[in-house]
C-alpha cells in the first residue's frame, strides 16, 4: 500500500512538473509571438514611412477652352524599393465634373530617360520600380466655372507587412484661374470693362499668373485677358511696381461685378 501511495505520489509530482513546464513554454511562445508581431509592425511602419519620404506625387491644372481641364498628374518613386500593385483613386467635390482618361498613360525610367507606355493606374494596378516616374493626363469637363477641391489617392503594397497597404493622398485646388483661357491685350473698351479693382501682389506671383518667362521682365502697361466660357472677362493691367520692386500693383477691370469679385478674391488667396 504504501509502494502504490509514493508511485502517485511521484505521477502526480511528474504531472505538476509537465504541467508548469507547458505553461511555461506556452507563456515563452506567446511572448515570442507578439514581439515578432511587434517587430513586424515596426518594421512595416519603417517601410511605410520610407516610401512616404520618397514617393512623390505632382499635380499641374491647365484650361483647354470649352470647359474643359487637363490635370497633368505624376507619381515618382524615388525609394530604393519597388511600389507593387499600385492603384489610384480620384475624388471630386463637385459630382457634377466629368473625369476622362483619354491619353495614354505612360513610365518614364529617371536613370536613362527611357519612356514606356502602362496602364492606367486608376483603372488597373501597376507596379512601379525605383527611380521610376508615372505620367498620366487626366481631363475634366466643367460646365460651367466652379471653385472646388479634389484629392488622389495612391494605395500599394507594403513589402513589409503585406496585410496594411501603403496609402498616399495628394490634395490639389481647382480653381478660377486654372478654367479660364488667357490671351495678351493691347487696348480694351473701358466703358465695356467699367467694374474696377486694384490689388498689390508680389512679382513672382505676377509672374506666374501672367505666364510670364523668367528672362523677361515685367512692364507697367502689360494686359492680360481672362475670359471663362460665359463671355465674362478680367482684365489685368500692371500699374506700378512698390519701391523695392518686390510687389507689383494692378488694375483688374471686368464686365461682370460678381467675377471680378470671385477672380480677385482667388488672387488674394493664391498670393498668400
Amino acid at each position: 500500500m504504501s509502494e502504490q501511495k509514493n508511485t502517485f505520489g511521484l505521477l502526480g509530482s511528474v504531472m505538476d512538473n509537465a504541467g508548469s513546464s507547458f505553461d511555461q513554454a506556452y507563456k515563452t511562445l506567446t511572448k515570442t509571438m507578439e514581439q515578432t508581431l511587434q517587430a513586424r509592425q515596426l518594421t512595416g511602419l519603417a517601410m511605410e514611412q520610407i516610401y512616404k519620404a520618397n514617393v512623390k506625387i505632382d499635380s499641374h491644372i491647365e484650361a483647354e477652352g470649352n470647359g474643359r481641364l487637363k490635370i497633368s498628374f505624376t507619381l515618382g518613386n524615388l525609394s530604393p524599393f519597388p511600389m507593387k500593385s499600385v492603384k489610384g483613386n480620384l475624388k471630386l467635390e463637385d459630382s457634377k465634373i466629368e473625369i476622362g482618361y483619354k491619353e495614354e498613360a505612360k513610365i518614364i525610367d529617371e536613370s536613362n530617360l527611357e519612356t514606356h507606355k502602362s496602364d492606367n493606374l486608376f483603372d488597373t494596378p501597376i507596379d512601379l520600380q525605383p527611380q521610376m516616374e508615372y505620367e498620366q493626363s487626366i481631363e475634366l469637363n466643367i460646365k460651367q466655372v466652379i471653385q472646388s477641391n479634389g484629392m488622389i489617392e495612391v494605395s500599394f503594397i507594403n513589402l513589409m507587412n503585406e496585410s496594411t497597404p501603403v496609402q498616399i493622398r495628394h490634395e490639389f485646388g481647382i480653381y478660377l484661374i486654372d478654367q479660364l483661357t488667357r490671351k495678351v491685350v493691347k487696348e480694351f473698351k473701358k466703358d465695356e470693362f467699367n467694374r474696377i479693382r486694384k490689388g498689390e501682389y508680389s512679382s513672382e506671383f505676377i509672374r506666374e499668373l501672367l505666364g510670364i518667362h523668367p528672362v523677361k521682365g515685367i512692364d507697367i502697361g502689360m494686359k492680360l485677358e481672362f475670359t471663362d466660357n460665359c463671355e465674362n472677362s478680367v482684365i489685368v493691367e500692371i500699374t506700378e511696381f512698390s519701391s523695392n520692386y518686390e510687389s507689383v500693383i494692378i488694375e483688374a477691370h471686368s464686365n461682370n461685378d460678381i467675377f471680378l469679385s470671385m477672380f480677385i478674391t482667388e488672387l488674394d488667396k493664391l498670393n498668400k
